[in-house]
């Protein structure tokens, strides 16, 4: 089995899986709403929950990673 490349920058990485993830999901909650199927929400989530599972299988997540990544983003873009 192959290893998969190391991540550049896990924060940034774990901000954009977060929105991407929550962008997909309210996709797919919508479609569901107005009873039709949402290929892209569907394929959104699944792209996003395989980034999440890169990340964790390299850097190791747990859920207060993720707002501490947010902190960490949002000060880069301040300073």
């Amino acid at each position: 089995m192959t290893e998969l490349p190391p991540i550049g920058d896990p924060g940034l990485f774990i901000v954009l899986m977060t929105v991407l993830m929550a962008l997909g999901a309210s996709s797919v909650m919508s479609g569901w709403a107005e009873r039709r199927f949402p290929w892209l929400g569907v394929l959104v989530t699944i792209v996003a929950s395989c980034g999440f599972a890169w990340v964790g299988s390299q850097e190791g997540i747990a859920l207060d990673t993720i707002p501490v990544a947010f902190v960490e983003i949002l000060a880069r873009l301040i300073r």
